[in-house]
């Protein structure tokens, strides 16, 4: 929690100098600063940093939604004539942040950073969503999307860049060759040359293929890679807990048995990953579970490792190999059952597999529907670029949202988009016959019979003709 109080300081102070940049460039005087400060409230580091709030509204504000009486707060219930303020001391519908703290108290962001650590002040939701946060990190890692080595202290981490230094290519702590752009197979070599401590898979693909007891033996799948991310980053580190027992908490803290049981369930990994990837009605999950209808088997698929040849590795690489395991153990208990030596147990187990064969067949049927022509284009976003497979989806808001798109794809709404193009060439080209916009988008303007506008010469400046000066009439 420190570290996250440190950061909203850090952020605060930012914000603060980018709004002064902006005011120096555009000229502003100190009364259109006045009138911008009343209009959009003054910046919360230019309250008093000597002022500490009182102990017991500010416990209140922070752990609770309760209203808060406006006489413990600055301005008293006079200041109340301020919708803004009025808003704030009412009761929420959700948890204040730091922010709304600051303005509620008016205290500085350090002022509230050392009141929350000075009462011990810790939230439930916010240690649900900092172990939301974690699980995400160690997932990024183990696909190749974050540094490891950031975290284990291997390298140093990265400061924040200047306020107007131009935006890198990829985020803070991403791992990245020398570059500095992500790193892809070919770096590979070098990478392990490094030696890098834990092994990337490329593809971009992880298993979920557990039996009922939660085993499994597949080097990739994705609960044994978390173990392996987890065991780097807390292991043998002096004071801290076992990577085991930080598991065992995470757990109880998502209210899980197991990571497993985490990445399963729709309404869990999934819902958390998706909400904290959405933004207005943006939507861009990084990562996919594609499943069999129970979701007793998924293949979780990174997003910027996508590529024409994704989903005939997905056959290919897991499903295929899965059904030829099935296949035997199916095998072997006929031969058991069939020679009288097996009970309800095997039967009930036999039963189990026939259904996820089935399930399998399903799946493959879907991959294999999709694999020769679905070509993705990240330019095209996540929603359009995952529409197709919207039927392997299981949770049912965002498999809601996919099917909505799909149709929309399909009617001609997104001709624009690279996917609309790969399945429907003919329908985009003859648009583009008439819509010189669409034509560029998809680099066929010598289909289009719209000419481009003609640039207007620009007229020579020249000196103006005095104008005849006219007399006043005696």
């Amino acid at each position: 929690m420190a570290h996250r109080d440190q950061r909203f300081v850090e952020v605060c102070h930012l914000s603060t100098l980018i709004d002064e940049a902006v005011c120096e460039a555009l000229g502003f005087s100190e009364t259109d600063r006045t009138v911008m400060s009343e209009e959009l409230e003054l910046p919360v580091t230019a309250f008093d940093p000597n002022r500490e709030p009182d102990a017991a509204s500010f416990k209140k504000a922070y752990l609770t939604k309760d209203a808060i009486s406006g006489g413990a707060l600055p301005g008293g219930i006079e200041a109340e004539v301020d919708v803004r303020v009025l808003t704030r001391r009412k009761k929420q519908m959700v948890l204040r942040d730091e922010m709304k703290i600051c303005r509620l108290f008016e205290i500085s962001p350090q002022q509230f950073a050392h009141a929350r650590q000075r009462l011990s002040l810790v939230r439930d939701e916010d240690v649900s969503e900092a172990t939301i946060s974690l699980v995400q990190y160690s997932l990024g890692c183990t696909l190749g999307r974050w540094d490891i080595r950031y975290a284990t202290g291997e390298r140093v981490k990265t400061q924040l860049p200047d306020s107007f230094a131009a935006l890198p290519v990829c985020p803070l702590g991403g791992l990245q060759n020398v570059e500095g752009f992500p790193i892809e197979n070919v770096d590979s070599m070098k990478l392990k040359a490094e030696g890098y401590p834990i092994e990337i898979p490329w593809d971009g693909i992880l298993v979920d293929d557990a039996d009922k007891d939660g085993n499994s033996n597949h080097p990739l799948d994705i609960e044994r890679r978390m173990h392996e991310v987890i065991g780097l980053i807390w292991t043998g580190k002096a004071g801290c807990p076992t990577a085991g027992a930080i598991e065992a908490e995470a757990c109880e803290i998502l209210g899980v048995k197991s990571l497993r049981d985490y990445f399963r369930k729709p309404t869990s990994f999934f819902a958390d990953h998706l909400k904290r990837y959405s933004k207005s009605r943006r939507q861009a999950p990084l990562y996919w579970p594609l499943s069999t209808a129970s979701g007793s088997y998924t293949l979780w698929i990174y997003y910027h490792r996508l590529n024409k040849q994704t989903l005939y590795k997905c056959i290919q690489n897991f499903v295929d190999p899965k059904l030829v395991e099935v296949e035997k153990q199916t095998t072997h208990l006929r031969t058991v059952l069939a020679a009288e030596e097996g009970g309800s147990k095997e039967r009930q187990k036999l039963e189990e597999l026939e259904d996820l064969r089935r399930q399998l067949n399903d799946f493959r049927v879907e991959l294999e529907r999709w694999a020769g022509k679905w070509k993705p284009n990240l330019n095209d976003g996540v929603l359009i670029t995952a529409c197709p497979l919207w039927k392997l989806f299981r949770l049912p808001e965002w498999r809601k949202d996919l099917e909505a798109c799909w149709k929309e794809l399909e009617r001609g709404d997104y001709d624009w988009a690279h996917l609309a193009y790969t399945l429907w060439p003919d329908r985009v080209r003859e648009k583009c016959e008439s819509d010189r916009p669409l034509a560029i988008a998809h680099g066929l303007e010598e289909l289009c019979s719209v000419k481009a506008p003609e640039k207007k010469a620009k007229k020579k400046a020249g000196k103006k003709k005095a104008e005849p000066e006219l007399e006043m009439e005696s």
